[in-house]
Formats: structure tokens, C-alpha cells, sequence
């Protein structure tokens, strides 16, 4: 079986663009060109849909820390003086 040649390349991506020798010729802007420049053509749709999105907070990506509880003995002289201990400190601040 075979496959259109032209089809499986149609979305390739190309790869990164060095756009620091642009300057837009309509507002002087460093790495814009005249075909992209926002003063002449608008922001895009979805230049602007990212933008709202990113100011978003995050929701779902809240993130805990590994919370380990060990039981203290208060029956043991080593239990209570920690339980003593950390009362103290607690006063102080």
C-alpha cells in the first residue's frame, strides 16, 4: 500500500527561526518583520487566547509536601521531654 508523499509532510515543523536580524521596517522592533507586526496586522486570535490563559492561575496543580506523622510515646521519659521540648520552643516564638 502507499502513501501520499506530499500529505505526510505537511505539517512538518520547521526548525527554530534566528529572528535577532529582523527589524520591522513599521515600528523598529527588534526580531518583528512587517509581515508579523502586531501595529499592522492586530494580535492574533490565538496570540491572545495564550496570553489570557497564562494569566490564569494554575487549578489541579496543587502541590503538597510528603507529610510523615510519627507518633510520639508520652509514657517514655524521652517522649515527654520531647513533647516538653517542643512546647517551649513554640513559646518562644
Amino acid at each position: 500500500m502507499e502513501h501520499g508523499g506530499g500529505q505526510r509532510n505537511a505539517f512538518k515543523r520547521r526548525g527554530p527561526v534566528d529572528k535577532r536580524n529582523l527589524i520591522c521596517e513599521h515600528c523598529h522592533k527588534l526580531g518583528n518583520s512587517k509581515d508579523t507586526c502586531f501595529k499592522i496586522n492586530g494580535v492574533s486570535d490565538l496570540y491572545r487566547d495564550l496570553t489570557v490563559q497564562r494569566r490564569k492561575p494554575a487549578v489541579g496543580r496543587a502541590y503538597a509536601a510528603n507529610e510523615v506523622q510519627t507518633p510520639v510515646d508520652k509514657s517514655t521519659a524521652t517522649g515527654h521531654n520531647l513533647v516538653s521540648d517542643l512546647m517551649e520552643a513554640l513559646k518562644l516564638i
